[in-house]
């Protein structure tokens, strides 16, 4: 009969609560990693969103010119006139500030408005964007959430794993892909139902009424 002192010590391998310990210890690592992973790319859609911003807020200020005063009963010709006006609306342009858009979540139902807002505001702000790939990474830094985060993930890794080239060419790609991945798919079976409705209950009136 063996005594207590001779019985063979378990395998750790084999022991349920230290197999336990090494399992949880390996989620653990896991979880960090992937915590780092996470950090970094919301690390780079920050750096990037301040980088779009400071070149959308400073403008470089611009030259008036000379002034030419104009005899105060010289007749302005509608040549004149015209030139004025577009003066003026060049002025105006110049002062406006449009808001940017929401921060977008990849939901289909909000697609459509956020990608209108992106080309409102580019087009409001020519200067500020002097490629395509501005116009690209500039609506990728607002894609800060769910399906639409990993989609700017994808994009901005892409030329990391294709020799630098990037993942769409110019902005009409990207937008043409935009809206195949988060606009509502049956958008244009939406609006010729909301217009045959319209038109019906509109009846034999004129638009007039």
């Amino acid at each position: 009969m063996q005594s207590g002192s001779d019985v063979a010590p378990q395998d750790p391998a084999t022991n349920p609560e230290q197999e336990a310990w090494r399992r949880l210890t390996t989620v653990e690592a896991r979880l960090e990693h992937q915590a780092g992973q996470l950090t970094e790319i919301l690390n780079t859609f920050h750096e990037l969103r301040l980088y779009v911003e400071q070149r959308t807020t400073h403008t470089v200020p611009r030259d008036p010119g000379p002034t030419t005063v104009q005899p105060a009963d010289a007749a302005q010709t509608p040549a004149h006139s015209d030139l004025l006006s577009v003066q003026s609306f060049t002025r105006g342009r110049d002062r406006l500030r449009p808001a940017p858009p929401d921060s977008f979540d990849g939901e289909r139902e909000k697609g459509r408005t956020f990608i209108n807002s992106c080309d409102l505001y580019m087009s409001l702000t020519p200067d500020a964007f002097p490629d395509e790939q501005t116009h690209i990474n500039w609506v990728l830094s607002y894609m800060i959430g769910g399906r639409a985060a990993r989609f700017a993930a994808r994009t901005l890794r892409h030329p990391n794993s294709h020799g630098g080239v990037p993942r769409f060419g110019t902005y009409a790609e990207f937008r043409t892909q935009f809206i195949a991945e988060f606009c509502p798919r049956d958008e244009k079976r939406k609006a010729a139902t909301t217009f045959e409705t319209s038109a019906y209950h509109q009846g034999s009136r004129s638009v007039d009424e």
